[in-house]
């Protein structure tokens, strides 16, 4: 948790301190290299996966990041990489001779091409339109790997309808095979969250500070302070984060929260934050890193500023990668404030959305 703690003295001094709380996990995941577009949330998940099992199905699923025609699609099970630029070693005892397509959604009216080999399945249609959609492709008949450990995936598009030219999308996976249990393809989810006062790019091991002084309060000016937080999860759905804790108060003296965004505006006395780069006073950073989370809409205008408690003020709708954002504090006295230690303690809460 982070407290928030400061007092008024003829109009003296606040003090912020500020809590999170953490919620981190990890397991590793993939990030296959690719010349092309990459495909969107993937997946594989086999009906069974022991060490050479015999008439299995594979269930493959994929977003298409591209939107254009679309006339094969290559899928290649290899046991050294998910690299497209790496050769491909076919996993041993792995045999796609005998698999059928035996359904597709989001794609239609593609069938198995005689130019598949044990280990590459290539599908072919009519080179037609097709728009960014979540595709599925069911295989039956499938043989598995004849070894246990992790083999890949590796899955491409292309405009043409015997897989040659360059691919549109490509995107990899990994699959394990186990000789005593059944294993799930399927990654299991992890959420990572940190917050300090600052945050060295998006390592959260750099992680520093609880404590932010504002300084004193004056009616001439706005007082101003920034703590960061750092968010990455695999869930489909992303993440939610969320700030809660009461405004700044001294006993029953209070600073408002600003209900509805507005400006920092010395003399009048309210609390807000945001979480963009800010002119009015020079605080605070936009959103960095390789996430593509985003402040909500009360928090995301520059030079505006809004609390309340309980407030999603940050989240992702897909799985995301580190992420980083910065809030900024600001605060503004009228003459009239009373004298006092005004505090508060904020608690900031990330939820994977899995």
């Amino acid at each position: 948790m982070r407290r928030i703690s400061g007092k008024i003295s003829s109009i003296r001094s606040i003090v912020l301190l500020l809590t999170a709380l953490v919620l981190a996990g990890a397991w590793p995941y993939f990030t296959a290299k690719s010349l092309a577009a990459e495909l969107g949330t993937r997946s594989l998940e086999l009906s069974d996966s022991v060490t050479g099992g015999t008439d299995v199905t594979y269930n493959l699923s994929f977003d298409i990041a591209t939107a254009g025609t679309l006339g094969s699609i290559e899928v290649e099970f290899c046991s050294n990489s998910t690299f497209i630029s790496d050769p491909c070693a076919a996993p041993v005892g792995l045999d796609a001779t005998n698999a059928l397509l035996g359904s597709e959604s989001g794609v239609s009216g593609f069938g198995i091409s005689p130019a598949s080999t044990a280990n590459d399945i290539i599908l072919t249609r009519t080179p037609a339109p097709t728009a960014t959609v979540a595709a599925n492709l069911v295989f039956g008949g499938m043989t598995n790997p004849g070894a246990a450990g992790a083999d890949y995936v590796r899955v491409l598009t292309f405009p043409t309808d015997d897989a040659t030219g360059t691919p549109t999308d490509t995107g990899g996976l990994a699959f394990a095979i186990n000789p005593a249990v059944n294993v799930s393809t399927y990654v299991p989810p992890y959420l990572a969250f940190c917050t300090g006062n600052t945050i060295s790019g998006t390592n959260c091991s750099t992680a520093s500070g609880d404590y932010i002084d504002l300084g004193a309060f004056a009616p001439t000016r706005t007082s101003g302070g920034q703590s960061q937080f750092v968010a990455a999860t695999n869930a489909q759905s992303g993440y939610n984060i969320s700030v809660s804790g009461t405004t700044l108060e001294s006993g029953n003296n209070i600073i408002p929260a600003m209900q509805t965004a507005g400006i920092a505006q010395p003399g009048v006395s309210k609390f807000g934050i945001n979480l963009r780069t800010n002119a009015n006073p020079r605080i605070g950073a936009n959103p960095s890193g390789k996430g593509l989370g985003a402040p909500t809409a009360n928090y995301n205008q520059p030079n505006l500023y809004h609390y309340a408690d309980g407030d999603v003020i940050a989240s992702s709708t897909h799985a995301d990668d580190y992420r980083k954002y910065t809030v900024s504090y600001v605060v503004d006295v009228s003459s009239a404030q009373a004298i006092g230690v005004y505090a508060s303690t904020f608690t900031y809460t990330a939820l994977a959305n899995f």
